[in-house]
């Protein structure tokens, strides 16, 4: 709790029109409000880009894409339940955005438009602010532009996630370095 990891902004999380994977083993310990999984967010108009997180007080994941004109509508679905891992992935695959939960399917929309180019930091555990905490664990990070890597139900992984074409970032896989890994320069 109170703990989060910043990765500074570069083009490899600028997404524009195209495919992606985020990913993310979770284990919340305790719900709050719209506790950050991963994001590219604060609380000002204007300058958030994508918001990874559960929901407001419970244990539903949801997703926010903003562009600079429309946003995408939230997807929601799926629980992560208190005090067990679980596997969470998002993908965007032309213009349709899918959300999962231990490899199943949960929501999906439609989306053609682009994200917003933000500036801000790349934010794990918590808002680029601050807000938002997610209290529990986070391990086995995971974004990859240009490819949306589940586009149908799948069967979560059991080993650590490797790098693989097009990963931008790959972290949180040390139990002892919050700051090691394995792609993408990380400050916390």
């Amino acid at each position: 709790n109170n703990d989060y990891l910043s990765i500074a902004d570069s083009a490899d999380f600028t997404f524009g029109t195209g495919d992606y994977t985020m990913e993310a083993w979770i284990y919340p310990t305790s719900t709050g409000s719209y506790p950050v999984i991963i994001a590219q967010y604060e609380n000002t108009a204007g300058t958030a880009s994508w918001f990874f997180s559960l929901g407001n007080n419970n244990t539903t994941l949801e997703y926010y894409a903003y562009g600079p004109d429309v946003n995408l509508s939230p997807l929601r679905g799926g629980t992560a339940p208190l005090n067990t891992w679980t596997h969470v992935a998002v993908t965007r695959s032309g213009s349709t955005v899918r959300l999962f939960v231990s490899g199943s399917q949960v929501d999906s929309g439609t989306w053609s438009n682009t994200h917003r180019d933000s500036s801000l930091p790349v934010t794990i555990g918590a808002s680029s602010d601050g807000g938002f905490d997610f209290t529990g664990k986070i391990s086995n990070v995971r974004v990859i532009k240009g490819t949306a890597l589940y586009t149908s139900r799948f069967t979560p992984p059991t080993a650590p996630l490797t790098n693989v074409s097009n990963t931008s970032l790959l972290c949180c896989q040390s139990p002892t370095s919050v700051e090691s890994s394995a792609v993408g320069p990380i400050t916390s």
